[in-house]
């Protein structure tokens, strides 16, 4: 039987594959099908995050969710700015 916690993670995990296989990044940029954010928010985040990014493991979604809050906090592209091209 799964309990809660374990229920909880993989259906946050789903949501988690629902938003990597969009096209738009979290700054409305186009981005790679499978990639968590465009290259150019890729580049602001720090060096722990990005390789946190590739290692794969549970708990995916709660590294998702740390790289937007950095971007949103730290004046990086998710925070809602509209593109300037």
């Amino acid at each position: 039987m799964i309990d809660r916690t374990t229920a909880a993670r993989r259906s946050r995990d789903r949501a988690f594959k629902a938003t990597a296989a969009r096209t738009q990044c979290a700054c409305g940029r186009y981005k790679f099908a499978g990639a968590w954010f465009c290259r150019r928010c890729t580049d602001r985040l720090p060096c722990h995050l990005r390789r946190a990014m590739y290692i794969r493991q549970d708990g995916q979604a709660g590294v998702y969710d740390q790289c937007l809050k950095y971007l949103q906090t730290n004046g990086g592209r998710g925070n809602g700015e509209t593109k300037t091209e």
